[in-house]
Parts: C-alpha cells; sequence; structure tokens
C-alpha cells in the first residue's frame, strides 16, 4: 500500500518537470526574437539614413533604440504570458 501512495504523490512532479522543461525551452528562442527585432529596425534605419542623408546617422540611432526598446516590452510580455 505504501508502494501507490508514493507513486501517485510523485505523478505531480514529473508533470511540473516537464511543464518546467517546456517553459524553459521557451526561453531558448528570446535571444533570436530579440535579434531579428533590433537587426529589422537597425536595417530601416540604414534605408532611412540612405534616403535622407545626414553627418551622424541618427535615424539608425533612433531606429535601433525603437528596436531595442521594442523587443525588451515584446519580452515582457511574453514572460508575462508564460508565468
Amino acid at each position: 500500500m505504501p508502494d501507490k501512495q508514493y507513486q501517485i504523490k510523485n505523478k505531480p512532479l514529473e508533470r511540473d518537470k516537464k511543464n518546467n522543461f517546456k517553459k524553459i525551452l521557451r526561453f531558448t528562442s528570446i535571444p533570436f526574437e530579440m535579434f531579428i527585432i533590433i537587426f529589422g529596425f537597425y536595417k530601416l534605419g540604414e534605408f532611412v539614413d540612405d534616403k535622407y542623408p545626414n553627418e551622424n546617422s541618427i535615424y539608425s540611432i533612433i531606429f535601433i533604440l525603437s528596436g531595442v526598446f521594442i523587443s525588451m516590452g515584446y519580452i515582457i510580455w511574453r514572460v508575462k504570458k508564460i508565468f
């Protein structure tokens, strides 16, 4: 009888381990998503700088910083959604 109770009590732990692994696996894609967003904004800024040239490449800087903030907001939203 104690063996059955032990097995029943351990099954939720195994399920929790699998769920935690799935949550951790979702986090492995975060750096790639951030890179894609920031790189996309960089390319957009580079395009605007080529179209409207200036001394300091200000459009690239503005778009890169916008990409960083947008990607951080996206990651925070996604982490809240997971937990």
